[in-house]
């Protein structure tokens, strides 16, 4: 009975983390860094996007980092579901 509650517990946890990681990915904006030449002397081409309300912002760089929180939040959903199924065969 010990084991079922912790990892009911866990679950829950787990649960929690995807929430709060889920959410932290769709507020990530990565602000365009100062540009500067390459050894030839070029400046790199870049992409930034100017919205209304977030100001200038690189979307693809942004698309990345986001995409590292949802995974982050896959793995803490994913244990969440490995701890309420192993209840459930408890």
């Amino acid at each position: 009975m010990q084991l079922v509650t912790f990892l009911s517990v866990c679950s829950a946890l787990a649960n929690l983390a995807a929430c709060y990681l889920w959410f932290n990915s769709t507020r990530v904006i990565v602000r365009p860094q100062e540009q500067k030449p390459n050894s030839d002397g070029f400046y790199p081409g870049i992409v930034n996007v100017e919205h209304p309300e977030l100001g200038l912002y690189d979307p693809f760089e942004t698309s990345i980092e986001q995409s590292k929180w949802s995974g982050w939040a896959a793995m803490a959903a994913a244990t969440a579901a490995f701890c309420q199924a192993f209840t459930l065969i408890l």
